[in-house]
């Protein structure tokens, strides 16, 4: 076997795996594109679960600027203190 034949032999290969219909979906309408990959879905192409760290980042922050706001006004919300919130977080934290 030549060079040449081994070039159109991986050619061919190259040419059969773009064009393969295993890599791609048959033409479906729109409508029903949810409906085809929903019963036809590999296991490798599972959808990966929706992560939660966007609406843990946002609660979080909201919490530190209630905080900042009730330390800043030195304020007491229901006889609690922006003090009181950090001798319980210590208290947590560090056993005391």
């Amino acid at each position: 076997m030549n060079e040449v034949e081994k070039r159109r032999i991986k050619l061919l290969q190259e040419v059969r795996k773009n064009y393969s219909e295993k890599n791609s979906p048959p033409a479906i309408h729109p409508r029903y594109n949810s409906t085809y990959h929903s019963l036809y879905q590999n296991d490798d192409e599972q959808i990966a679960p929706r992560s939660t760290f966007l609406l843990r980042l946002i609660i979080a922050a909201l919490i530190f600027a209630f905080v900042f706001v009730i330390d800043y006004n030195k304020e007491e919300i229901a006889n609690i203190s922006s003090q009181t919130i950090v001798n319980e977080i210590q208290k947590t934290l560090f056993g005391q």
